[in-house]
């Protein structure tokens, strides 16, 4: 029973589903060379664009979409 119980909680934060969110920063060198990254490690870099993904039954907010 204890091995069933274990096997259960060890398993069960696989089958948890969060929606997720991915953002694309965007910096501009001064040579003008435009630098994109999806995770800026220099506060030079802006967010450019936010998408959240959408999941099955689940609303999204359209404030996150750019137009």
């Amino acid at each position: 029973m204890k091995y069933i119980v274990t096997l259960i909680l060890l398993f069960c934060p696989f089958f948890l589903v969060l929606p997720s969110s991915a953002g694309i920063y965007k910096y501009v060198d001064e040579k003008g060379v435009i630098h994109f990254t999806n995770c800026p490690r220099d506060p030079k870099f802006k967010l450019y664009i936010r998408r959240a993904k959408k999941m099955l039954g689940m609303k999204t907010n359209p404030s996150l979409y750019p137009t």
